[in-house]
């Protein structure tokens, strides 16, 4: 008796967490059309490649999404401080210049990113906040991949383009570093990409 309860519950556990995490990765259907077309819920109109992506992971395709808020990046060094504005993004405080915050992204090797899109709140029309892409190898070098800067002082927006990468972690780490100003209007909130499991 006390051997099925044990198998009953694991089984809970296990459905419970395969749906937690397929509901992860699969948009749900408050992104669908609304009367300018498809949008997702930043109200930014879906690239081709990011609606190719929606399609295939509902066919149960090779084609996932990664999302990371900028508020788990951690401060490239001591001393950089920063605020949490809400919605995953961060703001700067008390720093001279720019403080650099990076991020880790963990992608198995052999997939490919597609496409890399930047969520921001600018309300700075002096200022720009941007989200780059980086390998860094194990003697600390760095080289940036990709770059998606703001291009509005709107408020909350995104940016977003193709690209193409096939991740090998035998050459580096996947890290994202985003540059914080002293200001609040200016904020990184996070990155979505679309990768290709094949």
């Amino acid at each position: 008796m006390k051997n099925n309860l044990l198998k009953s519950i694991a089984l809970v556990s296990l459905v419970s967490t395969s749906v937690g995490f397929a509901q992860q990765y699969e948009p749900s259907e408050d992104w669908n059309a609304s009367s300018t077309g498809v949008k997702d819920k930043w109200d930014v109109k879906l690239s081709p490649e990011e609606l190719k992506a929606v399609e295939d992971m509902k066919a149960g395709g090779t084609t996932y999404w990664v999302f990371t808020g900028a508020s788990g990046a951690t401060p490239y060094r001591s001393g950089y401080t920063y605020n949490y504005g809400g919605a995953g993004c961060m703001n700067a405080s008390g720093n001279v210049g720019t403080a650099w915050f990076d991020q880790n992204i963990n992608i198995p090797d052999g997939h490919t990113i597609t496409f890399m899109r930047f969520y921001y709140n600018d309300a700075d029309a002096g200022d720009t906040v941007a989200a780059n892409l980086m390998i860094m190898n194990g003697d600390g070098n760095f080289s940036t991949l990709e770059t998606r800067t703001s291009n509005t002082d709107t408020g909350f927006a995104s940016v977003g383009a193709s690209m193409n990468y096939v991740v090998n972690n035998t050459d580096g780490a996947l890290i994202l570093r985003y540059g914080l100003k002293d200001s609040t209007q200016v904020e990184p909130c996070g990155v979505r990409f679309v990768v290709s499991s094949n």
